[in-house]
């Protein structure tokens, strides 16, 4: 059976590849990054301490460079620098509107690596195939793209059948109250989001999850919970030549030992077991592969090999991380209050207060304060039997036909998850492949993408516009 228009033949299997979109401007679109990235939109939490202009420009930079975005969309400015627009549909399906997220703030350069770069950091030189500097990955090449897919299809007449939201945070390294208030925005306007994309997995190679032999795109359908948690212990103090039997570090430090010693305990969330279940026979571990043949009678066991890596262990538990510990000023001082910070990552089975519970039982210790600094739950976790979930596993297969699709779930935090109230179907996915290769750029040095991944990341955003609005 020939390929349907749009489509073609590729290789022995005869698979139906897609080509659309071959008028896409390449160089411009890498060009246009290259612009977004020159802005150093570098967030602070005090929005009145915020270098502003940074945002403004990119701001009027979005409007010149994407005429028709800003024709056809309404534009509300949120919370002093986050942006959402709305792209009316014309309401033919009934259907509920998309968002689509992206954030314009990025991290700073850590101070003294700027000469590590090989290229400035917001320079957003063009070179060696490659679009460089900060946001490049994370994440204005997904803003970029999303413009990119808005005004490509606005070019060619495209009216979507229902509303298109773009919702833009200017502060998501830093805490996220744009989307706060961006989302508060939305309920109070009564709308209810059908979906939400934005950044989390994505496709990549196989052996980033052990399996060399395949390309694996992950959805992200849920995202760990966080919890800043200070730990306090006081004493009278005194000068060091008088101590008693311990001293206020100390009895912090016998309270670290047990925590560390007691960790939360472990459960595969039902994502990763629908991942490993579809996985598990291309996994090059022999032990692995031999224990996802029959993962719910042998959970356990996997549950043990995954804890043998910091990457499986975050995966099957709500994690431990003792950051920082402080007591007193000088070396002669006994300490009159001790301080440990331990930063813990929630997976969904667990609560703020159930983690408070577990941690006063392991430490035994009532004397201890327990202060939470920052805290906030575990994402819902998205239903995966969805037509969006669909729309975004067939829009893959489209590009890449090999490709294995599997739920997952996120270790990090995003925007997304602020934006529960209106929308059951938040979907954490990034089109863009090779960003797998430059995991150790992500908020470090040498950030970049390739212009070939890039333009491909373009194409499928473009690709799942057009099929979810038609």
């Amino acid at each position: 059976m020939p390929c349907k228009e749009g489509f073609a033949m590729v290789d022995e299997n005869k698979l139906c590849v897609f080509t659309g979109y071959g008028d896409l401007d390449e160089a411009a679109v890498a060009d246009h990054l290259s612009h977004i990235i020159q802005f150093p939109t570098i967030a602070d939490r005090d929005l009145e301490a915020m270098d502003i202009g940074p945002f403004l420009g990119l701001r009027g930079y979005l409007e010149k460079t994407y005429p028709l975005v800003h024709q056809n969309c309404e534009r509300e400015i949120i919370a002093g620098a986050s942006m959402l627009y709305r792209w009316p549909g014309s309401g033919k399906g009934g259907k509920k509107p998309i968002l689509l997220m992206a954030h314009q703030d990025v991290v700073p350069v850590t101070p003294g690596t700027e000469e590590d770069w090989q290229h400035p950091a917001f320079d957003g030189v063009i070179a060696d195939g490659h679009v460089w500097g900060r946001g490049a990955i994370d994440m204005k090449n997904m803003l970029c793209a999303e413009f990119e897919a808005m005004e490509y299809l606005m070019q060619r007449g495209f009216t979507p059948d229902r509303d298109v939201y773009l919702a833009l945070g200017h502060d998501e390294e830093v805490g996220g109250s744009g989307a706060v208030a961006t989302a508060q925005h939305l309920l109070e306007q009564g709308v209810e989001i059908d979906f939400i994309m934005d950044e989390g997995g994505k496709p990549a190679h196989g052996e980033d999850f052990g399996a060399s032999d395949v390309l694996v795109a992950t959805i992200s359908v849920f995202e760990k919970g966080y919890c800043d948690l200070q730990l306090i212990s006081r004493s009278p103090g005194g000068h060091s030549n008088r101590p008693g039997k311990t001293t206020a570090l100390g009895e912090l430090a016998k309270a670290i030992v047990a925590l560390e010693a007691s960790p939360m305990p472990a459960e595969l969330p039902e994502p990763f077991v629908r991942f490993y279940s579809l996985m598990g026979p291309y996994l090059d571990d022999p032990r692995m592969r031999e224990l996802c043949t029959d993962l719910p009678n042998r959970m356990e066991e996997f549950i043990a090999l995954l804890e043998e890596t910091p990457q499986g262990n975050a995966m099957v538990r709500t994690t431990t991380a003792v950051t920082q510990a402080w007591g007193s000023p000088v070396n002669n001082v006994l300490p009159q209050k001790a301080v440990a910070g331990v930063n813990f990552r929630l997976n969904p089975r667990d609560t703020v207060a159930s983690l408070l519970e577990h941690v006063r039982k392991a430490i035994h210790n009532d004397a201890i304060e327990l202060r939470v600094v920052e805290a906030r739950e575990a994402s819902r976790v998205s239903p995966t039997d969805t037509p969006a979930y669909a729309l975004i596993e067939e829009v893959m297969h489209e590009f890449y036909p090999e490709l294995i699709v599997a739920s997952n779930g996120l270790l990090g935090g995003t925007d997304s998850r602020k934006y529960e109230c209106v929308c059951d179907n938040i979907y954490r996915f990034y089109p863009f492949f090779d960003t797998s290769k430059y995991r150790a750029s992500l908020h470090g040095t040498n950030e970049r993408i390739s212009v070939s991944d890039l333009v491909r990341g373009t194409r499928i955003m473009i690709r799942i516009i057009e099929k979810a609005c038609q």
